[in-house]
């Protein structure tokens, strides 16, 4: 048996990628595509416990599905007259990225903002994509937009939903270093250079405060 990536051509702007395998007479196609790669128009929605998700906004780039069909990660990437946005994403299984290279790079209020670097972020077992859509699809029904809201930050309060623990790389004010985040996604620890050159090392108390740092021992 021979195995061949060959991309299965729909539009010139967008294809899936399989690996195709040849026994003697018989081509066998596998029953889900493991990457899509689109442009914005053509782009993928995604799909979640096997099922795909209606018709989205999304960069243009590579998304991944695994064996099961359902998307893993992947690479987007968009841009236009003085800004670009990149991202390498890896995704929990059943759930979102946990894992991404990002950059970003714009003007804003008539300055140059780029950032840059590593991110991590929690994600619930028990919350995972296929329920939260669920549950923001039923909440829709009550066609009330306050509700959605007011469920969603619970859930983010309550670290029910993705919270970010960790950058590591260049913000926007220009500060290079480590910011760690507990598991609510509130600050508490940076170590780093500020664009002065200027030593960060700051620990914060669960309501935002700054306090001393401690020692072990």
């Amino acid at each position: 048996m021979l195995g061949f990536h060959i991309p299965l051509c729909a539009s010139p702007t967008s294809f899936f990628c399989c690996n195709i395998f040849v026994s003697q007479a018989a081509l066998i196609l596998p029953p889900h595509p493991h990457d899509v790669n689109a442009n914005r128009e053509r782009q993928h929605p995604g799909i979640v416990d096997g099922q795909t998700l209606p018709p989205r906004n999304r960069g243009a780039g590579f998304m991944f599905f695994n064996d099961e069909g359902d998307e893993c990660g992947g690479f987007v990437y968009s841009g236009e007259k003085g800004a670009s946005d990149m991202g390498f994403s890896l995704d929990q299984l059943a759930n979102d990225q946990i894992l991404q290279l990002q950059y970003g790079d714009e003007v804003r209020n008539g300055a140059r903002k780029r950032h840059y670097g590593l991110k991590m972020w929690d994600r619930n077992d028990e919350m995972t994509t296929g329920r939260l859509m669920h549950m923001i699809d039923s909440l829709k029904a009550f066609n009330d937009t306050a509700l959605i809201s007011t469920t969603i930050a619970r859930l983010r309060a309550e670290g029910l939903i993705g919270p970010e623990r960790l950058f590591v790389g260049k913000t926007d004010n220009r500060s290079v270093g480590l910011f760690l985040q507990d598991d609510r996604g509130r600050p508490r620890l940076t170590i780093g250079l500020d664009s002065l050159n200027n030593v960060i090392f700051q620990a914060f108390d669960s309501a935002g405060n700054a306090m001393p740092l401690r020692t072990g021992g």
